[in-house]
């Protein structure tokens, strides 16, 4: 069974293979194969695209995820439809949409264009496409809805008893429309508002989050577009969220010092041994908002390889490290683990009062040594990947031209003087043999003339 999506002006038909039965159990790949054709397709609809190469192992891992995400958008009758190009064989698209990389998410909704840039998960992919193809303020009529929305996001922003055509609702929707894929806004009546929410009858601008909410404060009350954006530039994340070098990146705008709690996976569980050691760190990092969030984010990561590769040294489990992402120095909580909620708060002011001991940073030696570090970890990634191929490609004529290079230098030589010694050797041997001959010829020919 197939379903066709003919779409107008295009001449051009779509297929995509839809649930098949059969044994009790359904599969379900509503994925659209497309090619250079999407040029034109981008400009019309939403399009959630993923650029692939067959070769490429982390798009083979992305392929089943890719699927889900085809499903869960197909079951919701959602309008966004989703698709995969072959970059290798599709060239003008590549180029048309500057795609430098695999596999390479992006979002088209009537033309505009938005990349993906977050953990390739389905929920932060979905969550990805939503927000892409959704206004940028969304309008909560009743209080159930904003309750609603309260629950469903992590961080929400809400500006209340704005007019549309004022200035400062356009101040918001134009940050709204900046950080559309980092952030969710809404737009209410403060009469909407939850009952423990206290705001005058002006415009407010509020942020929920961590279970509790905050509201933009001005020194003369007149809130700017500025002020609109530093207050979701600094809001915009959990006080202690789970962070991973995918999403690091986003971090670096708020130009502050980036505290990680390094655990195992599953420290969540209230019996792992490193539990005391987090609950710790997010307890500052909620109830100390006044002493350090504006100089701190906070938050954790699951292992040590991502911060170990991103500090170029060996990061032991459970460890406290804080980034400088200016600077690209780092300061580590050196003491037994876990650590007291003291210990840890002198180690923060040890840091903005300039006496805490800084590694790496971003001078000329460190860059070197990031070139040949990284080269070094690509170079064991890929082994670990492809070793057949690493082993053809650099291995195998690395081993030949050792082999040849041996040959050369242990084979025997032949002594010029040795060489000629021995021809006059074999002269002087034949010399007498010679004259026997030559004496031999003289007479028979002086016979012969007689």
């Amino acid at each position: 069974m197939e379903l066709r999506s003919c779409l107008k002006n295009t001449g051009i038909c779509l297929f995509a293979p839809m649930l098949v039965l059969g044994g009790g159990e359904g599969t379900f790949n509503p994925v659209l194969r497309l090619g250079d054709e999407f040029i034109e397709l981008s400009k019309e609809g939403s399009w959630l695209v993923s650029f692939y190469a067959p070769w490429c192992g982390h798009c083979k891992q992305l392929k089943p995820t890719w699927t889900t995400v085809g499903k869960t958008f197909a079951m919701s009758n959602s309008h966004v439809k989703v698709a995969v190009i072959d970059g290798t064989k599709n060239s003008r698209a590549m180029d048309h949409f500057n795609v430098r990389g695999f596999p390479t998410i992006k979002f088209f909704r009537n033309g505009i264009e938005h990349t993906f840039s977050g953990p390739r998960t389905v929920d932060e992919i979905v969550t990805f496409a939503k927000r892409a193809d959704g206004p940028p303020v969304k309008t909560a009529a009743r209080s159930s809805e904003l309750q609603k929305a309260i629950k469903e996001n992590d961080v929400l922003f809400v500006m209340t008893n704005a007019d549309e055509q004022s200035n400062i609702y356009k101040y918001y929707k134009d940050v709204a429309e900046e950080f559309v894929l980092l952030g969710v806004f809404y737009k209410v009546l403060k009469k909407d508002l939850p009952t423990d929410v206290k705001v005058n009858d002006e415009v407010s601008c509020i942020v929920f989050k961590d279970g509790v909410h905050f509201i933009l404060q001005t020194a003369d009350s007149v809130i700017l577009k500025s002020d609109i954006r530093n207050f979701v530039v600094n809001e915009r994340f959990l006080a202690f969220p789970r962070i991973s070098r995918d999403t690091l990146y986003q971090y670096v705008s708020t130009g502050k010092f980036l505290v990680l709690a390094i655990v195992n996976k599953g420290t969540g569980n209230y019996r792992h041994p490193h539990t005391t050691f987090m609950e710790n760190i997010k307890s500052i990092a909620i109830n100390g908002r006044e002493e350090f969030h504006s100089n701190f984010q906070f938050g954790f990561m699951e292992g040590n390889h991502e911060i170990s590769d991103i500090t170029m040294s060996n990061i032991e489990i459970p460890g406290l490290v804080v980034l400088n992402t200016e600077t690209q120095v780092y300061y580590i909580l050196d003491e037994v683990m876990p650590s007291s909620k003291e210990s840890i708060k002198d180690f923060l002011h040890s840091i903005t009062n300039g006496t805490a001991k800084g590694y790496g940073g971003n001078s000329l030696f460190r860059m070197i040594y990031r070139v040949f570090y990284e080269l070094v970890t690509t170079v064991v990634a890929i082994w670990k990947a492809q070793p057949v191929i690493i082993s053809l490609v650099i291995i195998l004529p690395g081993f030949l031209i050792t082999f040849i290079c041996y040959t050369i230098c242990t084979s025997e030589t032949i002594d010029e003087d040795m060489q000629d010694s021995d021809f006059d050797e074999e002269d002087e041997r034949d010399e007498p043999e010679n004259k026997e001959i030559k004496k031999e010829d003289i007479t028979a020919n002086h016979i012969k003339s007689e």
